[in-house]
């Protein structure tokens, strides 16, 4: 068979993302265990074409025209949500089968969250590619809820719809780190304590503020022994929203770490060291910081 890939989420935003750690993921597993079957991806990022360099694997930093599809058995979109990024083939233009992989439908189910505070550019787009879901011949899904999800609230059949969990990175089949390694990504980052540590991203569903405030609950003991470290990246803005959330709970402005966004060698670290890993988040379509908690020993 002669598959193309389109792998957009390595050239958004969505890098930094679960979304762009499972496409990166699934396909680097796929073509290394798959040698038999030739592959063609599209939307590659110039200094990642070594990551995919195998020799039944063609790698293309642009977008995949409608032509290219005519002799492909499949096509496959890693995401068709990549808002403002008009370099994606329409759907319907693909001259093959296709498939599309989808993480969640967190922008319908909590509408006024997202839709109702996004441009109307923006909601005319998420609305147009999520038209087109049903058009695919096949769809993975990265969890049951989300495939649940897709039959609910899109009726979608479901035996058009195949769960593929997300698994773990490479980056995390490694040993535990020592003490002293742990010592040193503590003063890298000016952590001075036993700390938690929380991967969230600067979003309602992620609930920051939340954590905020369950620190804010601890006794006066355990938060003058404590730090809690986030990890995620962060405007001006949302740094200073942030830090003024911390203050108005009237807690110790250097028990707040923020790390802004870390190479995933420190962060395996981080997670090593950290006391407790903290997630409370409202709703996930997988939720992989969890995986890469549990497998480093964090979370119980």
């Amino acid at each position: 068979m002669k598959i193309g890939i389109d792998l957009l989420p390595l050239k958004t935003y969505s890098i930094t993302r679960g979304i762009g750690k499972y496409s990166y993921d699934l396909v680097k597993a796929i073509i290394h265990a798959d040698r038999v079957n030739r592959y063609f991806l599209y939307n590659v990022p110039r200094q990642l074409f070594n990551h995919f360099q195998l020799e039944n694997v063609t790698n293309a930093e642009s977008a995949a025209q409608p032509c290219d599809t005519d002799s492909l058995d499949l096509f496959i979109f890693t995401s068709i949500f990549e808002l403002d990024y008009d370099i994606l083939p329409d759907p319907d233009e693909i001259r093959c089968k296709k498939a599309v992989i989808m993480y969640d439908l967190i922008p319908v189910l909590f509408w006024e969250h997202y839709i109702a505070c996004i441009p109307d550019s923006f909601v005319s787009q998420y609305f147009t590619r999520l038209a087109f879901v049903s058009q695919f011949d096949l769809i993975f899904a990265i969890s049951t809820t989300t495939k649940n999800d897709l039959v609910d609230i899109l009726e979608i059949p479901g035996e058009k719809i195949i769960v593929i969990y997300s698994g773990l990175s490479e980056y995390f089949h490694v040993e535990r780190s020592n003490s002293k390694q742990v010592q040193q990504i503590k003063l890298k980052y000016g952590i001075t304590r036993d700390y938690l540590l929380s991967t969230p991203a600067f979003d309602f569903r992620k609930n920051i503020f939340g954590i905020f405030e369950s620190f804010s609950n601890l006794s006066s003991d355990l938060i003058e022994d404590l730090d809690l470290v986030l990890v995620c990246t962060l405007t001006p803005f949302q740094k200073s929203t942030l830090l003024n959330m911390w203050k108005d709970l009237k807690l110790p402005s250097d028990h707040l770490i923020l790390t802004n966004y870390i190479p995933t060698d420190d962060l395996v670290v981080l997670y090593d060291g950290a006391k407790m890993f903290v997630f409370p988040s409202f709703y996930e379509g997988f939720g992989i910081p969890v995986l890469e908690a549990m497998s480093r020993g964090a979370l119980w």
